[in-house]
């Protein structure tokens, strides 16, 4: 399995689109993206300040046909537990793939590495994995580069240009010809371009376009970029080239589809909270949110949901999904809910400060 198109890291998702996960869908779909990547793990750690988008994350993008490939950044102290982690993670949501971030902590660390990806591997041995790292290996002999690339079905170097404007095609065209060395497991390489700033540096959109042109020309299947955040919310020039140049090959992501009219037994409600409403597994409240799944968005743009069940004040929304009814109101045969509404519909801000 490889993946076609653009693709884009969403790091803190609270930062993109303000942790609206309808805009980034739409943004997405406008510029051609065909994959969205979210931070899952942090070592052995869950990543926390993603939690509660997550869900709403994987559905909408599915319906849009954008995949999710989840990634975590790993360090190689606990191999066993930075991949009982990510297993957890990745049962969780319908993920399409998974990206492992090992860089410098993973040197001289073959046998840790090769332990953490048989792990994943016994566990998802059908799973898309790729591994992201470093662009050229003759700078990092020490890295167990053949360890992880043993394991996953496709590179993701970070060829970051970073304060060398000008160079994207070059370091590009170097970074392909050391991975073609035969020393090293060879896998596709879908490169990871800089659009993002450091130091004082901030990508050039001359330099993103041509990127993404070269990896056209080189007949690769698929680019990304590090990360959402910086030229959607701080430098909106770098999101231009990102959005208009078009990937030859992609698949077009398909259109929304409107809710369905209710079913015999069910019906409409919409989400009266003031911000967001909890989402439990099961119709019961714990103190110590045990059976917490997620949320519904109130507010402004309160969310629509169909009710297929009701047992006492809980109302069941999907599959092991239920809410109190006290912050639910139903509404009578609405029109299904347009592309747009959709769109305006979900998660703005779940509740108060992103945690972790």
């Amino acid at each position: 399995m490889n993946f076609k198109g653009k693709g884009m890291f969403t790091w803190i998702l609270n930062r993109c689109e303000g942790g609206d996960i309808g805009q980034i869908i739409k943004k997405a779909q406008e510029a051609q993206i065909t994959f969205l990547m979210p931070k899952i793990a942090d070592g052995p750690y869950e990543y926390e300040a993603n939690r509660p988008y997550l869900k709403n994350l994987v559905e909408m993008a599915h319906a849009a046909g954008i995949k999710i490939i989840a990634w975590q950044y790993v360090y190689g102290q606990n191999p066993i537990a930075e991949a009982e982690r990510a297993i957890i993670e990745l049962k969780k949501y319908p993920y399409d793939g998974f990206v492992i971030n090992a860089e410098t902590q993973y040197k001289n660390r073959p046998s840790q590495a090769k332990t953490y990806c048989q792990a994943l591997r016994s566990a998802f041995p059908e799973m898309f994995m790729a591994l992201s790292s470093y662009r050229y290996p003759s700078y990092h002999a020490n890295f167990p580069f053949n360890e992880f690339l043993e394991y996953v079905d496709a590179n993701m170097p970070q060829v970051y240009w970073e304060k060398a404007d000008g160079t994207a095609v070059g370091q590009l065209q170097r970074c392909l010809a050391e991975f073609a060395d035969e020393d090293f497991i060879q896998r596709p390489i879908m490169p990871t371009g800089a659009a993002y700033t450091n130091d004082g540096w901030v990508a050039k959109a001359a330099d993103i376009k041509a990127f993404i042109e070269a990896v056209i020309a080189k007949g690769l299947s698929a680019c990304s970029f590090w990360e959402w955040h910086y030229p959607r919310e701080r430098f909106p020039e770098l999101w231009e080239p990102i959005a208009e140049t078009r990937f030859p090959g992609a698949e077009e992501p398909e259109p929304i589809e409107p809710d369905p009219e209710p079913e015999d037994g069910t019906f409409w409600a919409v989400c009266t909270a003031a911000n967001a409403l909890s989402v439990r597994s099961t119709p019961i409240y714990y103190k110590d949110n045990r059976n917490l799944v997620g949320y519904l968005v109130g507010g402004k743009t309160p969310e629509k949901r169909l009710v297929y069940e009701v047992d006492g004040i809980w109302w069941r929304v999907g599959d092991a999904e239920w809410v109190s009814s006290n912050y639910m109101e139903k509404i009578s045969e609405p029109a299904p809910l347009t592309l747009e509404e959709r769109v305006a519909a979900l998660e703005t801000e779940v509740f108060g400060e992103a945690r972790g």
